[in-house]
């Protein structure tokens, strides 16, 4: 249960680092939607835990590419772009952008 809480909020921190440009609304929505993606795999870990260990790996497997593309996807932007056009674009976070997203946290 401790990792799906760690896994999960790396995954909206790393998102939330790399691309600092966002709307008011950037942090309500990765800390939003953190909440949900985290209720989502401890109902998922419950309803899956007769199945056989592969099936249960490969199926939260599954289910976090799914929340990463569905989190990328819907991250709000300044540019209105979400970050998953960005990528397939081939706009990558560079290290600036790395450094203001930690900025916002005080951290230099």
């Amino acid at each position: 249960m401790f990792t799906i809480i760690v896994v999960v909020s790396l995954t909206h921190i790393i998102v939330y680092f790399s691309y600092p440009d966002t709307t008011a609304f950037g942090l309500r929505y990765l800390l939003a939607s953190n909440l949900l993606w985290i209720g989502f795999f401890i109902l998922l870990n419950f309803s899956i835990r007769n199945l056989k260990e592969f099936t249960q790996f490969l199926i939260r497997f599954i289910t976090y590419f799914i929340m990463l593309f569905i989190t990328l996807s819907y991250y709000p932007q300044i540019d209105g772009k979400s970050v998953y056009d960005k990528i397939i674009d081939g706009k990558y976070p560079d290290r600036y952008s790395f450094y203001r997203g930690l900025r916002r946290f005080g951290i230099k």
